[in-house]
């Protein structure tokens, strides 16, 4: 495939890559003038390698023990599920009534000591000598419920991080998802331990109206004045480690949403659709009626992101990518992280999970008061069962190499993982042309989005 930008610069869509034509190549290519030389041996080099061939999917690439290991050696994250608890009642809440893919929540809080042993496990391999990382920093994450409501298990995880020595001049950093409820009474904390701090919020007073407390009372007013107190009082924190995170349904859209945070806090929101994996079938009207925006529209950065993730193989998020996947020729199916190798995920009953974005169908393993324990060989064959399976249906699909679809996040069918999103359709130029314009019209993108996209 070959776009055309509005600069009249040529891009051969071509494998895994892609590249920049010469104007004579594209001529030669298009049949419009017919180069000799230099031009027409590229050509034939391009045709003998099949870079025209958009189905010679080789997608071929397999799990190992050995990999698994080397994964959870570079990781970049260890995360935990401090609680169950939460002090929010959320209507669209992954861990509410609508979904089917989670275990049923006992407000249980983590065990300190298995948290502990989770830690001790992970940071054994990273300061092995599996692992690449130099003077990377390793991130603590710490999730919920409302991770708050456990703020002393988060302050002992913190500070029992803190008196951990990593080799290679690695160091820890901390970051915790909140929905703000509780920013006020912790803020000086997390502000001295410099923490990433991501803030749940959909935006203004109407457009957070889900988001209740169980008295079904609207949490907006308290969580705004929280923010804005930490935006006061911290006001240089506030500029380098404040996200939000907002999810689109029914009652707001992206660009009411996007223009009160810009208002407001004078930055852009991650946002996100309420996820339908692990919806139950039987409110799938409620989905539809009240949460649907499937139409959505992905910002111009996110597009960009993952055209030159996937195709510009320019873009590593972690050492692993860059010295241990897999090689130009053998390629994993569909979108799905490398396990391990961003995150290693314990919730608060103790299983080991690939992230903490995903259902709790899928356990790698499970910490107890006997210790951790995480089969790799085993997790490698369940993996290969399902990505064998898998691979079947990317091979027809013409977004293989660009895939952003977790497997973890597919529908589970009879102990398998099936995609319902398969496109055998041609690639939409336009997103891709659009992509490439922007990044031609701003020097200053590449940099932006590779930064903004390309964190936690």
């Amino acid at each position: 495939m070959i776009i055309e930008t509005e600069k009249n610069h040529y891009i051969l869509m071509a494998k895994k890559c892609f590249y920049f034509l010469h104007p004579k190549l594209y001529s030669q290519i298009s049949n419009d003038k017919q180069e000799s030389g230099y031009y027409q041996k590229k050509l034939k080099m391009l045709q003998d390698n099949k870079h025209f061939d958009s189905n010679k999917f080789e997608l071929e690439g397999m799990f190992s023990k050995e990999g698994l290991a080397r994964a959870i050696s570079n990781t970049y994250c260890i995360d935990f599920e401090v609680t169950e608890r939460c002090n929010l009642n959320c209507y669209y809440c992954a861990y509410g009534k609508f979904y089917n893919n989670i275990d049923k929540r006992n407000d249980q809080d983590i065990n300190i000591n298995q948290a502990i042993a989770f830690f001790d496990y992970i940071i054994k391999y990273i300061n092995s000598p599996q692992s690449t990382l130099v003077n990377n920093p390793i991130h603590i994450g710490y999730y919920g419920g409302e991770p708050l409501l456990n703020f002393k298990a988060v302050k002992e995880l913190t500070e029992y991080a803190k008196g951990i020595e990593l080799k290679n001049d690695n160091f820890f950093k901390f970051f915790m998802t909140t929905n703000g409820v509780l920013l006020d009474k912790y803020m000086d904390y997390l502000v001295e331990n410099d923490f990433m701090l991501t803030i749940s919020l959909d935006g203004n007073r109407e457009h957070n109206s889900f988001r209740t407390f169980h008295n079904e009372k609207e949490s907006f007013d308290l969580v705004f004045r929280n923010i804005k107190k930490l935006m006061s009082d911290y006001p240089e924190y506030f500029k380098s480690r404040v996200l939000f995170n907002g999810v689109l349904h029914g009652k707001n859209n992206m660009e009411d949403v996007t223009n009160f945070f810009r208002k407001e806090f004078s930055v852009m929101p991650r946002l996100s659709i309420v996820s339908e994996t692990g919806f139950n079938n039987e409110y799938m009207n409620i989905y539809d009626s009240e949460f649907n925006k499937r139409d959505a529209q992905v910002p111009i950065e996110g597009k960009c992101y993952h055209l030159l993730k996937n195709y510009g193989n320019i873009i590593k998020e972690n050492y692993y990518e860059l010295f241990f996947n897999p090689d130009y020729n053998t390629f994993l199916p569909t979108g799905t992280c490398y396990p391990f190798s961003r995150r290693c995920y314990m919730t608060a009953n103790g299983k080991i999970l690939p992230c903490e974005k995903v259902g709790h169908e899928y356990v790698f393993g499970k910490v107890d008061e006997n210790g951790v324990h995480l089969d790799l060989e085993d997790v490698a064959e369940r993996l290969n069962v399902n990505f064998t399976n898998i691979k079947t249906q990317c091979k027809e699909c013409i977004n293989a190499f660009s895939c952003t679809e977790c497997m973890f996040c597919m529908p589970f069918k009879d102990n398998l993982y099936t995609c319902d999103k398969v496109n055998s359709d041609q690639i939409d130029i336009t997103d891709f042309g659009k992509a490439i314009e922007r990044i031609e019209n701003d020097e200053k993108f590449l940099n932006y989005i590779t930064q903004e996209y390309g964190e936690l």
